[in-house]
């Protein structure tokens, strides 16, 4: 017989098992009297199983709105489950660690790269040039699934999705165990560093005062992600990886140009991201092998 969740994809359960989770991280943050409207995220927490629930009983006989929802539904919560992170950093912290991570990349590094490399050419097109670079972010996000749905092949679709949505758990997770602003927010000289470009500097400087995001910075998602997408690409794009290749090592340079992270964060979240790679699969294949295959996706 089977269960009320035999439509379940295993993006389905893992967004499912996240959202449980970081549920208890809520809770636990309420009893401590750490997050005074604890309830709130609880019930967003909510909300978003029962829509992952309901969504998952979408039929996708016919290629449509709702299929496409349900195939790429989780490119659209992933921003708001970034921006929580923010809201419950201090769930295990009291205090942002930035302190030990400057100490590390001056062990390191011997300087402080982000800053070194901002001044080192602070020129509006060479800003520009990597404010683009960090802006191309959000196409690597979408790429690889919305490829394979364009090319109709929606178990690649589900798949890509999932490898997505994995290694954004991972880093979520560990930014609310590790609160780390990074050095636009919490490292005075790179703080006064002033940010030029024509647009997307512009548009990034904008953008974080405007939501007020006091940052998320280890391990860097933007690296993780970048790194995950840019070793699939190798494969899934025979004759465009190498444009997803530049604008991932773009990625990398921009994260530490743009102060957004400590040199340290780009190392280990790229690193984070290419151990993502390889294990998601078998992640994957593990869920689908326990009944969790998503009967109405065809």
């Amino acid at each position: 017989m089977k269960s009320s969740f035999s439509k379940y994809s295993p993006t389905d359960f893992l967004l499912t098992a996240y959202l449980a989770l970081t549920g208890v991280f809520i809770i636990i943050a309420g009893l401590l009297g750490r997050q005074e409207d604890w309830w709130m995220f609880a019930i967003h927490h909510i909300v978003l199983i029962g829509i992952i629930f309901a969504i998952s009983r979408i039929n996708t006989d016919r290629r449509n709105i709702l299929s496409f929802i349900r195939y790429l539904y989780p490119l659209f919560i992933f921003g708001s489950l970034y921006r929580e992170t923010h809201e419950l950093h201090h769930v295990f912290f009291a205090k942002p660690l930035d302190y030990y991570f400057v100490v590390w990349d001056e062990l390191i590094f011997k300087s402080q790269p982000c800053v070194a490399f901002a001044e080192f050419c602070n020129a509006p097109w060479f800003s520009e040039i990597l404010h683009f670079f960090y802006f191309s972010y959000f196409f690597l996000i979408v790429c690889l699934p919305l490829m394979y749905w364009l090319r109709k092949n929606p178990a690649m679709t589900e798949r890509r999705t999932f490898d997505l949505g994995f290694t954004y758990s991972i880093f979520f997770i560990l930014f609310i165990i590790m609160p780390v602003y990074g050095p636009r927010v919490a490292y005075p000289p790179a703080v006064d560093i002033p940010r030029t470009g024509y647009f997307f500097g512009p548009f990034f400087e904008r953008l974080f005062s405007g939501l007020q995001i006091a940052g998320a910075a280890f391990p860097s998602s933007h690296c993780g992600i970048a790194a995950m997408v840019g070793a699939f690409s190798i494969r899934d794009f025979p004759k465009g990886w190498p444009v997803v290749i530049l604008c991932t090592f773009g990625v990398f340079l921009a994260t530490v140009y743009g102060r957004f992270h400590y040199a340290i964060d780009v190392v280990y979240g790229a690193g984070l991201g290419f151990l993502c790679y390889t294990v998601s699969g078998r992640v994957h294949a593990w869920l689908f092998k326990h009944g969790f295959k998503g009967s109405s996706l065809r």
